[in-house]
């Protein structure tokens, strides 16, 4: 999730797809809605403040111990996973479609 899909269907629809795959739990983390701190050109324009964000998300991401983290928004895969490669413990993102993708080439 992300803030950038609140109020809209597509995460219902998401965790819907993702469910129905064979093999594939879905685990959700603490404040899921909470922005990362990456949108438009807010990281840009107050860096501090966007790395901090970030850095929260990427605490409930970690507490929740995903094998892989994934999700519907590129800049928060991007942001989040960027922090965590800089902290020297990279975790793997995956778009949403690329886990319908995957599950659809390999049956």
């Amino acid at each position: 999730r992300s803030c950038h899909t609140r109020g809209t269907a597509s995460i219902p629809a998401a965790l819907t797809l993702l469910r129905a795959i064979a093999g594939v739990q879905v685990v959700e983390f603490g404040e899921v809605e909470q922005c990362c701190g990456f949108g438009g050109t807010f990281a840009v324009a107050f860096p501090h403040l966007s790395t901090a964000m970030g850095a929260l998300k990427l605490q409930h991401v970690r507490a929740a111990q995903p094998d892989v983290y994934a999700s519907v928004d590129m800049s928060c895969l991007m942001h989040v996973g960027g922090l965590a490669a800089k902290e020297g413990k990279p975790i793997k993102t995956v778009h949403v479609a690329q886990v319908m993708r995957d599950a659809l080439k390999n049956g």
